[in-house]
């Protein structure tokens, strides 16, 4: 599969897919290793969110997500986990975690930052939206309801994108007035979600092949998504404005 590749001396790419995996199912991991191949990515690393974004929702903690994507990557070098947002305080902004992140490479990194469009059309809103382009690429990926489109529709003014190059494997990238790209990257799109998996589990029914093994082992073990068993607290809105 024709994809995008780091010439010799020139940094490493590492993508960065955030969200609250509550909990993380196979549609998640399919997509990232999608994008990773597509992109040439060295790794793919999972940031399960503390105080989730754009979301208000009854959820088991952070640690217990973390430790579900753990039980899910397991076995994959090309996936990691990190706890950078779980542990965390307060609201998790994407451009600090992006900031941190790069702070904590050993080797020169670029980082891509694994979105769905649905939150793409949104980035204007969220926190310091005119510093994420300098902070990261982006690969935009299509949703349920949301097919991939022009993003300059979406993105902040200052991010003054230019483009489209139209790459092999239907790729299209626009460039950044910081020298980052936005690709859109047309993906495969499994009907699995989140909320039903959580119902399912709520109800008694079977989420066998929905998510990994282990994950459906820990979830049942554990009584996660029980009726009544989720922590209920609420969730202010991730990345917005003033937030």
């Amino acid at each position: 599969m024709s994809r995008p590749r780091p010439t010799a001396g020139t940094p490493r790419r590492v993508g960065v897919y955030g969200g609250t995996f509550n909990p993380v199912h196979l549609g998640h991991l399919v997509l990232a290793e999608e994008v990773r191949e597509r992109l040439g990515l060295e790794r793919v690393l999972f940031v399960p969110s503390n105080l989730p974004p754009h979301k208000w929702a009854r959820l088991p903690s952070g640690a217990e997500r973390l430790a579900l994507v753990r039980l899910a990557i397991r076995g994959n070098p090309a996936f990691g986990a990190v706890d950078l947002e779980v542990r965390r305080q307060g609201p998790s902004y994407t451009v600090d975690t992006l900031r941190a992140l790069a702070r904590r490479q050993p080797v020169p990194t670029e980082l891509v930052f694994l979105i769905g469009m649905d939150a793409f059309e949104e980035i204007a809103t969220w926190h310091e939206a005119e510093h994420l382009a300098t902070a990261a690429h982006f690969a935009v990926f299509p949703r349920v309801g949301h097919p991939l489109g022009d993003p300059r529709l979406h993105a902040p003014e200052s991010w003054k994108l230019t483009g489209p190059r139209r790459l092999r494997g239907g790729l299209r990238a626009w460039r950044t007035s910081a020298g980052t790209l936005v690709w859109l990257v047309p993906t495969e799109q499994l009907s699995i979600s989140a909320s039903a998996i959580r119902a399912r589990v709520a109800r008694g029914a079977s989420i066998r092949y929905l998510v990994p093994a282990a994950v459906e082992r820990a979830i049942l073990r554990g009584g996660l998504y029980r009726r009544g068993a989720t922590n209920d607290r609420g969730i202010p809105p991730r990345d917005r404005k003033g937030a």
